[in-house]
């Protein structure tokens, strides 16, 4: 089984490939073409992202980036990277798909009907800006292959680049998904920390 990283709005970035080599992923995805473009602040990769991209145009890359593996591939997504696996998984059926495990993918919120074609693990932060997470985890926790679980970090937490980011949750993560294979992880692993 491949494990794939998809990464947020920053990127592909030393602290992501750190992270990818600690869970043995097999690849990084970002919308950027794997180039570090060294952003100095979550502003300025928003708005790099936003001119640059959208959420739909992420989950077509990470389509295209995965379609040619003939063994089973996990997504490990991370904000927006998390919210255009939701949004491809939602909208197509990959047979070599084994699962997903989407950290803090807040734009989620806004494509509620979908339906993942595979099991699927979110990871939110204890409380976002713009919507109850509470809330959103009761409606999307209804769903087939969904788990989802709450952190006590803030979004953000998981990377080191974040004004968010934690060190403790990071570590309880990383530990989870390295001490379990991760389809076991995406199906039944208790997150909540």
């Amino acid at each position: 089984m491949k494990r794939v990283v998809v990464s947020d709005i920053f990127g592909r970035t030393k602290a992501l490939e750190a992270l990818a080599f600690d869970i043995d992923a097999h690849k990084v995805i970002d919308p950027y073409g794997g180039m570090d473009l060294g952003f100095i602040d979550e502003p300025q990769a928003y708005n790099h992202f936003t001119e640059h991209s959208s959420v739909n145009e992420y989950g077509a890359i990470v389509k295209e980036a995965i379609a040619h593996y003939q063994e089973p591939v996990t997504l490990i997504g991370f904000s927006v990277g998390a919210s255009a696996v939701w949004e491809m998984i939602g909208t197509h059926q990959l047979a070599n798909l084994s699962g997903a495990l989407l950290f803090y993918g807040g734009q989620i919120r806004k494509r509620t009907q979908l339906q993942p074609s595979c099991p699927t693990t979110l990871v939110f932060a204890h409380e976002e800006q713009h919507f109850d997470v509470q809330e959103l985890m009761s409606s999307l926790s209804s769903k087939e292959q969904v788990n989802c679980h709450r952190a006590t970090g803030l979004h953000g937490f998981m990377n080191a680049h974040s004004d968010n980011y934690n060190q403790h949750c990071y570590q309880h993560y990383l530990h989870t998904i390295k001490a379990k294979p991760l389809h076991q992880c995406v199906s039944s692993c208790s997150f909540s920390y």
